[in-house]
């Protein structure tokens, strides 16, 4: 990455602190909408507390992962705390927020999307209308907006996907060996 003087650390890690300060900024919104004032001092305290910049410098690339992952749970979240239907809005948030994620992580995003979500719908009925709305069709058409890019990475590199789904995924998470 350029900047003014060239490529640097800045130029490099601007991307990622800006996801960190999209992360902050989300996660401020929703706990507003969920606890009023109290909420919002909260998570603004907490992503400013040491324990979040030095494990947001310690995960990198899992910052635009974290990011995808509290817009994808924002629309939900407002609409299980207002008792009100998933609309069009929140549908698109989703959808842009399955394909980031899924960019950004592959199969990670899953994991830290749908298996939340089935607990949750087991543990709250109600909300069960909402969250199959959240998984249909923006989901999954989140997930089709990525595949050319995919695809285009499978022909440029053919063992991309062994790598993608196996060794920075499955193995990057149950084990402690480096790629």
């Amino acid at each position: 990455m350029k900047l003014r003087g060239g490529p640097s650390g800045f130029a490099g890690r601007r991307p990622v602190a800006l996801a960190g300060a999209g992360l902050c900024a989300i996660s401020a919104l929703i706990a507003m909408e969920l606890m009023g004032a109290a909420g919002f001092w909260a998570a603004l305290f907490l992503s400013g507390s040491p324990a979040f910049l030095i494990m947001g410098r310690l995960f990198l690339t899992d910052m635009f992962l974290a990011l995808a992952v509290a817009i994808f749970y924002g629309p939900l979240l407002r609409a299980a705390h207002r008792n009100t239907p998933l609309d069009f809005g929140g549908r698109l948030w989703i959808m842009g927020a399955a394909a980031a994620g899924f960019l950004a992580k592959g199969p990670v995003f899953f994991l830290w999307t749908l298996l939340p979500l089935a607990i949750f719908a087991w543990a709250t009925p109600r909300c069960r209308p909402m969250i199959r709305a959240a998984i249909g069709w923006p989901f999954v058409l989140g997930l089709v907006l990525t595949l050319p890019w995919f695809l285009a990475c499978m022909a440029i590199h053919p063992g991309f996907w062994k790598y993608f789904l196996f060794n920075h995924s499955v193995q990057a998470l149950c084990t402690s060996k480096e790629f």
